[in-house]
């Protein structure tokens, strides 16, 4: 118990010594000249045709894939605040609070995208390179924080021009719960802690590394480790939560569509479960692992073919997997006029699962699909 005080004593510390570091200019911290804003808008929108061999389903229709509003306030380029809101539910993504004490190093406190797979939210969703980010990176993240890949805690990150590290620690649980997820408690006259025992935070960390030798390429990993025992760690959404360390690495030779004529990309990661006995039962340990390869080439300017596979064993060492393809192409209306590639896009893809790793033998019913998606970004 002492070392979570102390702990929490030094990161008071820390901040209050950053707070008042000298400021390199007399300039009041509010003027209207040190403040800039910036507000940005997004649409993916998308026509499907999808057809499940499970249950001999099939399904056609229109949908909003995403509609995000992301604002940024900065203070005399030493503060950030940055917000991100999901228009479908609403939901609030991010929201936190940056402190630059210098161009290289940061802090940052509140709900972010800490250190996880290059392929989750590391690259952001309007520059994903097909209709969606890998099946194995939105399972990954499924199956630890959240499907929003985010979490509530604090990071310090430094970057320079062709390298990049940031160390977290934060809940690890992802959500909003304010048991656990969003603590935000304080003196009553009923539980202080509701109760229940939360106290395994999450500690993870990635770097990023670009060499300059060869242009384009760009490598790195992350590793993590979470004992906040989550539901999303247990078999099946329910039951007991799990332990969980966690790594990843990528090597990408164009990181972004259409920024070059031939891209190449690779992701792989694992989750290695511990086992968890409780009242309510046993979670068995569990080494869930996954690959994924992409190649595109831009046959004509502002425009990209491209083609991904991807293999998930739901658990190493036993005989339950699917494999995943996607291929399409891509055509960029605002690139066509001189502007980013990312900024007005139509992206078609057709889809495919082979097999489910939910059976053994990843046996299970095929499916594919077809997808049209307009982006449009602002």
């Amino acid at each position: 118990m002492s070392l979570r005080y102390g702990l929490i004593g030094l990161l008071g510390l820390l901040i209050t010594l950053l707070l008042l570091r000298p400021a390199s200019a007399q300039t009041p911290l509010l003027s209207d000249s040190t403040i800039s804003t910036t507000l940005k808008t997004s649409l993916q929108f998308r026509a499907s045709v999808l057809d499940d061999e499970g249950t001999n389903t099939e399904q056609i229709g229109f949908g909003i894939r995403r509609a995000r509003l992301q604002y940024r306030i900065s203070v005399r380029d030493r503060f950030e605040i940055f917000m991100q809101v999901e228009g479908q539910g609403p939901k609030l993504l991010d929201a936190n609070l940056t402190y630059r004490l210098s161009p290289r190093f940061s802090f940052t406190g509140g709900r972010l995208q800490g250190p996880q797979p290059e392929a989750f939210t590391p690259t952001p969703f309007f520059r994903i390179d097909a209709i969606e980010r890998p099946f194995i990176a939105r399972n990954w993240a499924a199956q630890t924080v959240g499907g929003d890949g985010r979490d509530f805690g604090l990071q310090a990150a430094y970057t320079a021009s062709n390298f990049q590290a940031r160390l977290s620690l934060s809940n690890g649980d992802g959500s909003y719960r304010r048991i656990g997820g969003n603590l935000r408690r304080d003196l009553n006259l009923e539980s202080f802690t509701g109760g229940t025992d939360e106290d395994g935070l999450a500690v993870s960390g990635d770097v990023g590394w670009q060499p300059r030798a060869v242009s384009g390429l760009d490598l790195g990993g992350h590793l993590s480790y979470n004992g906040s025992r989550n539901p999303n760690t247990a078999i099946g959404g329910s039951g007991p939560g799990r332990e969980y360390v966690s790594a990843s690495t990528y090597l990408y030779w164009g990181r972004m569509p259409g920024s070059q004529p031939v891209r190449l990309k690779a992701d792989a990661l694992l989750i290695d479960y511990a086992e968890n006995s409780t009242a309510n039962g046993t979670a068995p340990e569990q080494t869930t692992g996954g690959l994924s390869l992409l190649a595109a080439v831009q046959p004509v300017t502002s425009t990209e073919v491209f083609a991904r596979a991807e293999r998930l064993e739901r658990d190493l060492g036993e005989d339950a997997g699917a494999t995943f393809l996607t291929a399409g192409a891509s055509l960029s209306l605002s690139a066509l006029r001189g502007g980013p590639y990312h900024a007005a896009r139509i992206t078609g893809a057709f889809k495919q699962r082979l097999g489910s790793a939910q059976f053994e033998g990843g046996d299970g019913p095929n499916a594919t699909g077809a997808i049209l998606q307009a982006q449009f970004r602002f």
